[in-house]
């Protein structure tokens, strides 16, 4: 009975470990700088050059930096279609 418990254990640990990796691997986040507003869309660069943008955050003021936190949608190869999962005005 002990011993199953321990692989019972054991199991939920690797599990869990798994689990963990997989998600480190697939989101990511990046310090950018709101650069500009044009209607309801706010446009941020980033450290590399890339621009992200959202619409209807009105609550980004201009040359704020913010981070920006990624899902890279199963394609490490490319960021042109990683989805913004969250954004953070940097205080």
């Amino acid at each position: 009975m002990k011993n199953k418990i321990i692989y019972a254990l054991a199991l939920v640990v690797i599990v869990i470990t798994l689990i963990l990796g997989g998600w480190s691997n697939t989101h990511y986040s990046t310090t950018a700088k709101v650069y500009m507003k044009d209607g309801n869309s706010t446009f941020m660069v980033d450290g590399a050059g890339d621009v992200w943008e959202v619409v209807d955050r009105d609550d980004l003021p201009l040359d704020s930096f913010v981070t920006i936190s990624f899902f890279n949608n199963g394609t490490d190869y490319t960021r042109k279609d990683d989805i913004i999962t969250k954004i953070k005005i940097d205080k």
